[in-house]
């Protein structure tokens, strides 16, 4: 394929993927369902992006082959909570100290709540473990607990070394 074919493809794509974004956009904004993303997370989803759409213009052979970067180009484009997801794999959280508010047994899993400070502000979260992982958690124990720092609400108990806990 020529520059001006691939140009002219990417073009396409772009304009299409305009009407589809802001949709999509709007639908996210009115719910508050987006994390704030790092700029680790900005630069994998407008690279996701762009070589999503870069390979849908310019990939040679069937339709098909050229639909799946299209697809996850779009898919990131539209939803940003993607890259923030994938980049959280890449990135160490920071650690706090938490404290147990329940634990209880739903049946077939343990349910613990844990709270946490960071700055002046309080936090917290819910936890499913394996009935085995149970073991010892009780009320206002103290945990170490891995937050998000754009996003305190997302947060985990980390396991406890000692105890073989999860």
């Amino acid at each position: 394929m020529g520059g001006d074919t691939i140009l002219a493809h990417v073009s396409f794509l772009i304009q299409r993927s305009l009407g589809i974004w802001f949709s999509v956009w709007a639908i996210r904004y009115a719910a508050k369902a987006d994390y704030k993303i790092s700029n680790t997370a900005r630069a994998v989803r407008w690279s996701v992006v762009g070589i999503g759409y870069l390979l849908a213009a310019s990939l040679p052979g069937p339709a098909v082959v050229r639909l799946v970067p299209g697809f996850a180009g779009l898919s990131f484009l539209c939803w940003p909570n993607l890259a923030y997801h994938a980049t959280n794999f890449l990135v160490e959280w920071p650690t706090a100290k938490g404290r147990i508010g329940s634990a209880r047994d739903d049946g077939s899993r343990s349910v613990v709540t844990y709270s946490f400070e960071v700055g002046e502000s309080v936090f917290g979260g819910t936890t499913r473990l394996k009935l085995n992982s149970f073991n010892g958690y009780s009320e206002g124990q103290q945990v170490i607990v891995a937050y998000d720092p754009l996003n305190p609400d997302q947060s985990r108990i980390l396991p406890d070394q000692g105890s073989g806990r999860q």
